[in-house]
């Protein structure tokens, strides 16, 4: 490993010709002055794009985002900046809250931008993000925000996180104001009301007041069941009518389902907690359409004794079904297999239950 100062780096470093080697530089503007005399001046430019740069998932696209009515217009939007048909002389805010399409909006439009042109620098981040950045090249920011000027998207997520932070809400309204003189577009997102974004008069603020604001409503039950269905495709997973109603129902948010979904796609299953709501939805029902009236109560019984069958733990059982102990788990088992003997509950009704679990608990 080389000591000493830039030059005498550059020096070493043209004389060996190794690009593996690892340089460790005590300042910035040390790994600054090495890079800028090694390296092409686009590099320097994306690699300083990269501090701020998040990678986009390569399913938010326009065409994979399924409109509802309280999201149209944000589409719309997002849609014509992305293709260069909407220049705004202020920035474009989504508003609303988690989970209704705003991050897949703000990739979508990047993506596109990139695929209309592959010379154009169009970034996706978010706010926090930004701060870090900042905080990193905070004694050279003028030297950081000018390798920035020529981007010609840029789609800034949960601009919420700025609140109550004013130095790095004042350089962000900066740097936007600063890329905008340029004619560049711009499109953020907040999962926050926009007034408690504001710092009364902060330049955050007003550059806020001058955006064209766009309220994103969250989807209707009917319209969420469809998102989660479209995601799931998109995934390869299949689920039943009675499954994505328990999905809609049991989540608070499209995210949250999200996550689930890749989670099921890496896994082959459900995660257990939801697994086990499904589930228990499930035996409720087909006990329900066997006329079985004690459906209700014994739907717990039933998975437990057929979680013990397939070899699960007693800890568990009890950790997700609720049992408060092993003898409670027995009992459960003794009382559905009296109800097997009576042929209250016939071997056929067991197995589709079996596969229920099969189906959806790893």
């Amino acid at each position: 490993m080389f000591q000493g100062d830039a030059e005498k780096l550059i020096v070493e470093w043209r004389k060996i010709g190794d690009s593996s080697l690892y340089l460790k530089f005590k300042v910035p503007e040390a790994r600054d002055k090495f890079l800028l005399n090694l390296l092409p001046s686009r590099l320097i430019e994306e690699q300083k794009q990269n501090e701020l740069s998040l990678p986009l998932k390569p399913v938010y696209t326009f065409d994979t985002f399924k409109t509802t009515e309280g999201s149209k217009m944000a589409q719309l939007m997002c849609l014509a900046i992305s293709e260069g048909l909407q220049k705004l002389q202020a920035p474009l805010v989504l508003v609303g809250p988690q989970g209704c399409g705003k991050t897949h909006l703000l990739q979508a439009a990047v993506a596109r931008r990139k695929q209309k042109d592959r010379e154009a620098r169009a970034i996706y981040t978010t706010a926090e993000t930004f701060t870090n950045a900042f905080i990193a090249n905070r004694t050279r920011k003028d030297q950081f925000f000018s390798q920035l000027d020529d981007i010609d998207l840029l789609a800034v997520d949960d601009i919420h996180f700025l609140q109550n932070k004013p130095r790095s809400s004042e350089e962000f309204a900066s740097f936007c104001r600063r890329i905008m003189d340029r004619k560049s577009d711009i499109i953020l997102s907040s999962s926050a009301p926009l007034k408690e974004v504001r710092h009364n008069a902060s330049p955050l603020s007003r550059l806020l007041t001058e955006a064209i604001i766009c309220t994103i409503e969250p989807p209707l039950p009917s319209e969420k069941k469809e998102i989660i269905r479209l995601k799931a495709e998109l995934l390869g997973l299949r689920f039943s009518e009675d499954s994505l109603e328990s999905l809609v129902e049991n989540s608070k948010s499209i995210c949250e389902v999200e996550g689930e979904l890749i989670r099921c796609s890496l896994t082959g299953k459900l995660h257990p907690p939801n697994a086990i709501t499904l589930l228990l939805r499930q035996i409720r029902e087909k006990l329900s359409s066997a006329n079985i009236k004690q459906g209700l109560k014994i739907a717990p019984y039933i998975l437990a004794f057929l979680l013990k069958k397939k070899g699960y733990d007693n800890a568990f059982i009890m950790r997700m079904l609720g049992f408060k102990s092993t003898s409670s788990i027995g009992y459960a088992v003794r009382r559905v297999e009296k109800l097997i003997e009576s042929t209250i509950l016939t071997s056929e009704i067991i197995e589709e239950l079996s596969r229920y679990v099969d189906d959806y608990v790893k």
